[in-house]
């Protein structure tokens, strides 16, 4: 398991569990107000017990707006990951012969534009290479 998916289901976990304990509130805070509909006890009494349940109930809603959404992993077909790395080994065996053979250059150009979708290039001053001098 990566590192990326563990984190995921971290996150999914903790979601869980703070969506079964706002249930949990809702639950017993709906249970009070039956009680109190069926006169089984009174409103006094349970008027106290109600609000501290949606003060909590609210907490727990603010703390799960708070969390981050779960990090959904990406997960590469195999067979991408293998053309990847061969046609970086393949750049990289190019480049190497590349002094020997300057014929090779068509190559060497093919490899780069399999693995560089594009390049961008800035003026001085409008990249971060103009703050490095």
């Amino acid at each position: 398991m990566t590192q990326q998916e563990r984190l995921a289901g971290d996150a999914a976990a903790v979601r869980a569990r703070m969506v079964a304990k706002r249930d949990r509130i809702e639950g017993e805070r709906q249970r009070n107000i039956d009680l109190v509909i069926k006169y089984v006890i009174s409103e006094e009494d349970a008027k106290q017990r109600i609000a501290e349940l949606k003060e909590e109930r609210l907490r727990v809603d603010a703390e799960m707006a708070a969390l981050e959404e779960a990090p959904v992993p990406v997960a590469l077909h195999p067979a991408a990951l293998d053309r990847y790395i061969s046609t970086v080994n393949s750049l990289a065996e190019t480049m190497a012969d590349h002094s020997k053979a300057e014929d090779d250059c068509g190559s060497l150009i093919q490899d780069f534009r399999t693995l560089v979708h594009s390049v961008t290039v800035h003026p001085r001053g409008l990249g971060s290479a103009s703050r490095s001098k």
